[in-house]
């Protein structure tokens, strides 16, 4: 079964994060709070979610799914670093910068209320290279959203 709605989109990372947010903007994606103190992939709740990159300053890759029911999980080239789940105040849902607008195109949700959301992971980064840099890294994300029933 194929996803009910597909937008292969792409994000400027500001400060190694960029956002889901819900197009009816009542709780922002943003205002999550995240424990700054432990390493972290995403938090997700009010309005989407956000999510911690090994980028910086550089434009990645983003493929949003929705499916009516969950998926099976993505083929081995890619990584599930996060799970949740979120809840837009709306059926529209796109991807945000940190400090900027967000982009033009809009995945559509099976429905409005909550959603699961898995975001899954293809990155370069060497964990044992210490000299590697923001810049350095390539990486795609994946993310994929079904109602909560």
């Amino acid at each position: 079964m194929p996803p009910t709605s597909v937008v292969n989109d792409h994000i400027v990372i500001e400060y190694s994060q960029f956002q889901l947010q819900d197009s009816a903007g009542f709780h922002q994606a943003g205002a999550l709070d995240v424990d700054a103190t432990s390493p972290w992939r995403m938090v997700a709740g009010h309005g989407g979610a956000r999510f911690h990159s090994d980028s910086n300053d550089r434009d990645v890759p983003v493929r949003l799914e929705a499916w009516d029911v969950e998926p099976d999980k993505p083929d081995t080239s890619w990584r599930t670093v996060a799970q949740g789940v979120i809840e837009p105040d709306s059926a529209e849902i796109g991807l945000r910068q940190v400090t900027g607008e967000p982009t033009e195109q809009q995945l559509t949700l099976v429905k409005t209320g909550p959603h699961h959301i898995r975001a899954s992971l293809r990155t370069t980064v060497d964990t044992n290279n210490e000299e590697e840099y923001e810049t350095d890294i390539q990486e795609e994300w994946l993310i994929q959203l079904w109602p909560v029933d």
